[in-house]
């Protein structure tokens, strides 16, 4: 009887071979992560964008922003037929954004930093000399965080003369100025020193 019982505790029993006791540890699963870890950083540093990937989806999301900000805003179907139309509709559509980017171009230049496993590119301007971040290049992508405060399209005088004086006057709330306050020239109704009237 104890011959029985052994047989049949033996063929219930099933020995885990070494590759499934070595995927049920500990070890194995922290080395199957980490390989995993390094295929998916190998294929990262093989898609980085190239420079010209690059300063394409950047300056395509430079369009957009300046077409969203200066657009008549619609609803999604408008932007899914525009979308549909623009894709086969090229020629057109880069002769649009030549004129768009003559006036980035002014004032503005890309630059592309090359990082292990991605890219970034930077928008700078006359105003702002250190760039701000315009597009991410990762896994063969380029993603556009562009907005439209990160560049300039116009450049005008800030103040009129060099040497024009500052205002520098508070006024109390409490205090009568009377029916037609001087002000100083704040608004640059007149010229000289004196009053309006």
């Amino acid at each position: 009887m104890d011959n029985g019982i052994q047989s049949t505790a033996k063929s219930e029993y099933h020995k885990d071979t070494l590759g499934s006791q070595f995927l049920k540890s500990c070890l194995g699963k922290i080395i199957i992560l980490v390989a995993l870890i390094v295929i998916v950083l190998v294929v990262a540093k093989q898609s980085v964008p190239s420079d010209e990937e690059m300063k394409f989806g950047t300056l395509d999301g430079v369009c957009q922003c300046i077409e969203k900000s200066h657009g008549v805003p619609g609803d999604k179907s408008d932007d899914i037929v525009r979308n549909g139309i623009a894709t086969f509709s090229h020629e057109a559509d880069s002769l649009r954004k030549d004129t768009i980017l003559a006036d980035f171009h002014k004032f503005n230049r890309v630059e592309i930093y090359h990082h292990t496993f991605f890219s970034t590119a930077y928008v700078i301007s006359n105003f702002n000399s250190t760039g701000a971040r315009a597009a991410i290049g990762v896994f063969g992508m380029v993603i556009p965080t562009v907005n439209f405060g990160d560049f300039v399209l116009r450049n005008g005088p800030i103040r009129k003369e060099y040497n024009q004086k500052i205002i520098r006057q508070t006024i109390s709330s409490d205090t009568y100025m009377g029916d037609n306050p001087d002000l100083g020239n704040t608004f640059d109704t007149y010229d000289g020193g004196g009053s309006a009237r």
